[in-house]
């Protein structure tokens, strides 16, 4: 009889025990929940780290977020985000239980993080306003700031030659972003026979900002040119570089045109 009731008071605390479990869940998620981050958005003009117990997680820097030791992490995890020139923690965030797969937005404008990218906005919604830097590895750059010249490109249709009006002239560009540029609509906004034009000189002259000319694959330097696209009432962060041939076993060389990566506020 004694036998009978010990195991009589075992099952009952262990079935009261499942019942406090079920009921525990109910209140409060399951913290050892495995999830999948992917850490994106973009960084203005510095580089952040992510840090779990002082434990590096990722680094991010622009549009890049480099991820060191996977992508799992345990829900409920608390990740502290800090500069990293100083260690300045500027933000942190708990990683919630669901769903397993989860983005984390991040954008950092020097200041402060957010979840979205908010830039300055235009004075008239016909105008385009932007930041914009010039970046580049080619070896032969000479290293300092740029002057960006924007053209109206008339094109006559008859004899597919072309017109170039300077527009608007942006001193000084480096490779970290400007100062807010706004620009107003194009006096003449025919796509078929018009469209806003660049050129990059080396700061204060109409030469292009290389050393030399060795390694220079462009047809005709003094054309050489990229296309902005004009976008009404848009805030946008504008990354130009030129184009990079890549050469194997020589240095790389710079071919015709310009590539623009565009972050617009979202």
């Amino acid at each position: 009889m004694k036998q009978f009731l010990k195991y009589f008071i075992i099952t009952l605390l262990i079935a009261t025990g499942l019942s406090a479990c079920q009921k525990g869940e109910l209140v409060q998620p399951d913290l050892t929940t495995p999830v999948s981050l992917t850490l994106q958005g973009f960084i203005l003009d510095d580089t952040l780290e992510f840090v779990v117990k002082d434990k590096l997680i990722c680094t991010a820097i622009d549009n890049s977020f480099i991820m060191k030791g996977g992508s799992l992490f345990t829900a409920g995890t608390q990740m502290m985000i800090r500069k990293k020139k100083d260690g300045k923690q500027v933000g942190q965030f708990k990683i919630v239980a669901a769903p397993y797969e989860q983005t984390k937005k991040i954008f950092y404008d020097g200041t402060a993080i957010t979840d979205k990218i908010v830039l300055h906005p235009v004075s008239s919604p016909e105008n385009m306003g932007f930041k914009i830097r010039f970046q580049t590895t080619f070896i032969d750059f000479y290293g300092g700031p740029v002057d960006i010249q924007l053209y109206d490109q008339a094109v006559d249709n008859s004899t597919f030659d072309f017109t170039l009006t300077p527009v608007h002239l942006i001193s000084n560009v480096k490779a970290s972003f400007s100062g807010f540029v706004e620009i107003p609509v194009p006096a003449n906004t025919d796509a078929i026979t018009h469209n806003l034009v660049f050129k990059v000189f080396k700061t204060g002259t109409t030469e292009l900002p290389y050393t030399r000319t060795d390694n220079l694959s462009i047809s005709d330097p003094e054309n050489n040119y990229g296309i902005l696209e004009y976008i009404k009432g848009s805030s946008q962060l504008l990354t130009i570089s030129p184009v990079l041939y890549q050469n194997s076993g020589k240095p790389n060389s710079v071919g015709d045109g310009y590539t623009i990566v565009t972050l617009t506020s979202q």
